[in-house]
């Protein structure tokens, strides 16, 4: 018998040689200019002080290709001695994210190869935001210190002293529409300050921030130490405001709590920097003042062992990041062995006594991370009052940042392997749009993907790496995967990279990926986007081509189907598709008929009766459970599970079922009805479905990894 498992491999193969197709249409075609470019928002320091990775308008909805430089292929003839046309520029890493200029310039930080020089020759391009091409380069700028825009539209850059003739690293001001230094911001930080450590802004971008005359330009010691100097750049020339150096007696703190190459280290309020800290043992949120320096304020996180629940101290720290929305920094801690990560809320108001909220990454009642997410938030973004965050690898999340609280479709939205070493990446936009990179299921890595979803979870759009290239169809691309996230500016132009190319999206449509879109989904819904992934794994096709029924009922003939293609022919070998008997209800020519005697055989159901199976019978939630646990088994649901007893106070502990809906609602594969109820009898619906069987092919994606 021609089982699905023989189906679904023969359209893996299809793909494979499509996608090989589309992986040779490198043709030499121009990419075509869009509307122009206009002020930046997103992406200038002084527009996101408070971290918050979110622009000031919004992101295209309807994505298509302005432009795609490559810039190995960029040159100058302004490059100084040592420079040549082989000269081979790269963007680098997560540091080297685009700035927009105050003019709309495009500006990143690139390395020359073989120059003969330190650092590979470091430059800052200026790129023109109408076509990318190169409208200037700046040479000679330093490895650290990632370029960063001020209130009065000057964009500071650290400079190396071997390109500019001076006698040590400065610090100074270009003007974005020219590249030219401006004179008289020029300040050389170790000196001015006297702080005897050289390693000023090492691994870092600049942070700007601060009100009026307290506007600042804080740099960050490279390595493990308290040493942070702040440089007063309200008026035309720069000072040290203040500095606390790397071996200072009695330091406020032991050493900032930051990974390393971790583009954004603190958050910005009008008057003070907050920073993420250890002191002795412990893991504090500390303001400095941005006047003098001194500590208006600081609070200590809890930190917990792995079970979630137990006290432990900083020591295994890995990272901190912070986000200032509303009168609330919310902390996010990531740990990287013997510790859980957690969300720490605290309101800025008054004095700082304890943490408003704080929500473990592994909390009964919360989203039952596995322990791979369990370490903590990495990249995070704010969007629509909610913190959007990612832990790691795998799961996007979203909780109320006055309170902490989940929202509904936190947890339910799979994304790509970190893409950087500083973490997830996510950014939003005026609306509230969170855009964010979700994973790839092919060797060709074209499916890799930057989707934009609403902020209650629903997919609007994706652009897959495959339909960029397509669409770019020049032979000196190197759009890697994962593609990173730069900003959004005042046209609404989204910048993306990989590799050597710099991607404008913009709004002239093309490059949207809609081949599972139904007219009765609605691209704001929360289960829109695993209806998609549903689909593109070929487990369902629809109930038309054009409809997907998200609000009818499953029934249990239905899910016995899903089940079999979701988990395919390791499981169920063509021997197990052969019709029986044993269910008198059960129409031998049905469509469902071979799949429901396969789950049968397999022993995940007895049906309703020895000789009925009821296939018509809409599925209840609590049959739901069971039949993913027994179907997925150990390598979702292991058989060792905590489980709470009193999760839902409307599930019988008699109940047959009751075990394996707690065993789902632990693993995160639902959350139930309400953090109380689970609606046990309830019929699933085709929506629901799509989302319980995504998160459990999730769960089991993390295991085989």
């Amino acid at each position: 018998m021609h089982s699905f498992a023989t189906t679904r491999r023969q359209g893996a193969a299809a793909r494979l040689l499509a996608l090989g197709a589309a992986t040779a249409l490198a043709l030499s075609l121009l990419p075509s200019s869009a509307a122009d470019a206009d002020t930046s928002t997103w992406g200038r320091a002084g527009s996101d002080v408070g971290n918050t990775r979110q622009a000031t308008s919004d992101g295209p909805t309807d994505p298509g290709l302005k432009w795609d430089t490559n810039l190995d292929s960029l040159r100058s003839d302004d490059a100084p001695d040592g420079y040549s046309d082989s000269a081979t520029i790269d963007p680098g890493n997560g540091l080297n994210a685009p700035v927009i200029g105050a003019d709309g310039t495009v500006m990143v930080r690139a390395s020359a190869n073989d120059v003969g020089q330190p650092d590979g020759g470091n430059q800052l391009l200026g790129l023109d935001p109408d076509d990318g091409s190169l409208a200037w380069n700046m040479p000679g700028v330093v490895r650290a210190c990632g370029a960063a825009v001020d209130s009065q539209d000057r964009t500071w850059t650290g400079l190396d002293a071997w390109a500019h003739d001076i006698d040590d690293s400065v610090l100074q001001a270009v003007d974005s529409s020219t590249g030219a230094l401006l004179t008289g911001t020029q300040i050389e930080p170790r000196w001015s300050a006297d702080v005897g450590w050289s390693s000023w802004c090492d691994n870092t971008s600049l942070h700007i921030g601060g009100d009026g005359d307290l506007e600042r330009v804080v740099l960050f010691d490279g390595r493990e130490s308290p040493g942070i100097m702040a440089i007063d750049i309200s008026g035309d020339t720069p000072t040290v405001a203040w500095s606390i150096a790397q071996d200072a007696t009695n330091p406020p703190f032991d050493e900032f709590v930051r990974e390393r190459d971790q583009p954004r280290i603190g958050a910005f309020t009008d008057d003070s920097i907050l920073v993420p800290v250890r002191t002795d043992d412990d893991f504090e949120l500390v303001e400095l003042s941005l006047l003098d320096g001194s500590v208006s304020n600081r609070v200590t996180l809890p930190t917990y062992e792995e079970d979630g629940q137990t006290a432990t101290d900083a020591s295994s720290l890995l990272a901190a990041n912070i986000a200032v929305t509303d009168g609330v920094a919310v902390v996010a801690a990531h740990h990287v062995q013997g510790g859980v990560g957690a969300l720490h809320g605290v309101e800025l108001d008054g004095t700082w006594n304890e943490t408003a909220w704080t929500q473990v990454f592994d909390a009964p009642g919360d989203l039952s991370f596995s322990p791979t997410r369990a370490s903590g938030p990495r990249g995070m973004a704010v969007s629509d009052g909610n913190i959007i965050s990612g832990a790691g690898v795998t799961v996007l999340f979203g909780h109320a940042a006055s309170t902490g609280t989940a929202t509904d479709w936190s947890g339910s939205i799979r994304t790509a392997e970190r893409a950087a070493q500083g973490g997830l990446e996510i950014i939003t936009d005026a609306n509230g749009t969170i855009y964010t990179n979700t994973p790839f299921d092919d060797p060709f890595q074209l499916n890799h993907a930057v989707t934009a979803l609403s902020p209650t979870g629903g997919q609007q759009w994706r652009i897959t790496r495959g339909a960029l290239l397509d669409a770019i169809r020049v032979d000196d691309t190197d759009l890697v995967a994962p593609l990173r996230l730069g900003p959004i500016d005042a046209d609404g132009t989204l910048y993306l990279h990989g590799g050597s190319d710099i991607v404008a999206v913009d709004d002239s449509g093309g490059l949207a990926d809609t081949r599972s879109r139904f007219t009765d989904v609605s691209p704001d819904g929360v289960h829109a986007g695993n209806i998609e992934r549903l689909v593109a794994r070929e487990i369902t096709s629809g109930l038309t081509e054009t409809t997907y029924g998200p609000d009818q009922p499953v029934t249990r003939a239905q899910f016995a189907t899903f089940l079999v293609r979701a988990l395919g022919e390791d499981r169920f070998p063509s021997e197990s598709f052969i019709p029986g008997d044993a269910f008198d209800d059960v129409n031998a020519d049905s469509v469902h008929a071979p799949n429901i005697y396969a789950v049968a055989e397999a022993g995940f159901t007895t049906g309703v009766t020895a000789t009925t199976f009821e296939p018509n019978r809409p599925l209840p939630r609590d049959q739901m459970a069971s039949l993913l646990v027994r179907a997925f088994g150990d390598e979702v649901f292991p058989s060792d599970i905590a489980i709470p007893g009193d999760a839902f106070n409307d599930v019988n502990a008699d109940s047959v079922h009751a075990d394996n809906i707690n065993i789902v609602a632990e693993v995160g594969v639902t959350t139930g009805r309400t953090p109380t109820t689970f609606d046990p009898k309830g019929t699933v619906l085709r929506g629901q479905m799509a989302s319980f069987l995504m998160r459990t092919l999730d769960e089991m994606a993390d295991e085989d990894a």
